[in-house]
C-alpha cells in the first residue's frame, strides 16, 4: 500500500500549485520541484512511476493514471535513475508499456560509482527533462538513512537539481 502519493516541497510549504504553475503531469507533479513517493516494498511503486515518466515523454498521451499531461510537457524527456531494478526488469516494463501503446524517449540508468552526484551530472546538459525518477531513496544515499545530515544533503541536492532542469524529480522511498 501506498502511505503518501506524491507530494511536493512547494506544496508542504505552503505553496499550492495553480493554472499558472507549469505541471508535468496536472495535479500531481508540478516542473521543477521535488516530489516523494512512499509505500511498502513491491507494492508497484518503481512500475508506476516508470509509467508516468514514459507516458509524459510519449507525447502521444493526454493522459496518465487519470492525471491530464499539459500540452507544454507532452514529449519531454523521462529518466530513471535505480538502483534496485536491474536492466531485465525495466526492458521487461518498457515491453509490456510498449505492447499497450505507451513508448517514449526513457533513459533508463543503473547506479554509477560516483553515486546520486554522478548521475545527475551525466544528465544535467540534456535538455527539455520532463520527469527524473531517483528509485529508492536509501540506494543513492552517501552514508545511513539515518543521519539527518545525510538524508539533508540528498534531498538538497535532488531539489536544486530540480530548480536548475526544471523537470519534476521524484524520489521513491520504501517503508520498512
Amino acid at each position: 500500500a501506498f502511505h503518501a502519493l506524491i507530494g511536493s516541497r512547494r506544496a508542504a510549504t505552503g505553496h499550492q500549485a495553480t493554472e499558472r504553475t507549469p505541471q508535468v503531469v496536472a495535479g500531481l507533479l508540478v516542473e521543477g520541484t521535488l516530489h516523494v513517493l512512499v509505500g511498502d516494498a513491491a507494492s508497484g511503486k518503481s512500475t508506476i512511476m516508470q509509467q508516468v515518466a514514459t507516458a509524459v515523454a510519449s507525447g502521444d498521451h493526454t493522459h496518465v493514471l487519470g492525471y491530464e499531461i499539459p500540452d507544454a510537457a507532452r514529449g519531454r524527456m523521462g529518466v530513471l535513475l535505480t538502483a534496485e531494478d536491474d536492466t531485465d526488469s525495466i526492458h521487461r516494463r518498457i515491453y509490456l508499456f510498449a505492447q499497450a501503446g505507451l513508448t517514449g524517449n526513457m533513459m533508463p540508468i543503473p547506479r554509477p560509482l560516483g553515486g546520486l552526484v554522478q548521475a545527475l551530472k551525466s544528465i544535467e546538459d540534456l535538455s527539455n527533462l520532463g520527469v527524473v525518477v531517483i528509485d529508492p531513496a536509501r540506494a543513492w544515499l552517501d552514508g545511513k538513512e539515518d543521519d539527518s545530515d545525510v538524508v539533508s544533503k540528498f534531498f538538497s541536492l535532488c531539489q536544486d537539481f530540480a530548480a536548475r532542469s526544471r523537470a519534476a524529480v521524484v524520489v521513491v522511498h520504501h517503508t520498512r
